[in-house]
């Protein structure tokens, strides 16, 4: 499996996991809201989806500068364009 795909998986379980210490600790009376909810299921999967992917997502992308083969780590690198030195404009004579 890729490295993006590996830290990607790490950041979802970190997610996850954070999705359950907040409903087992009732942070905001959340745990008991989803969990005395009829619709129970829909609740934990909508949580668990959408921090799973954003945690998922953040380590991912966190993690883009790879290290080279002697360990050190490498900034990505990123094109940047020199700005052009443009001719000076003239006043019109009738300002």
């Amino acid at each position: 499996m890729p490295r993006p795909l590996i830290r990607f998986a790490a950041g979802c379980i970190a997610g996850c996991s954070f999705v359950i210490a907040l409903l087992a600790l009732d942070v905001g009376g959340l745990g008991t809201l989803v969990l005395h909810d009829r619709a129970t299921f829909l609740a934990l999967v909508m949580l668990l989806t959408q921090l799973g992917g954003l945690f998922g997502m953040a380590v991912m992308i966190t993690a883009i500068a790879e290290a080279d083969d002697r360990g050190r780590r490498v900034p990505a690198r990123v094109p940047v364009s020199a700005p052009s030195r443009a001719a000076p404009r003239l006043r019109s004579p009738n300002r």
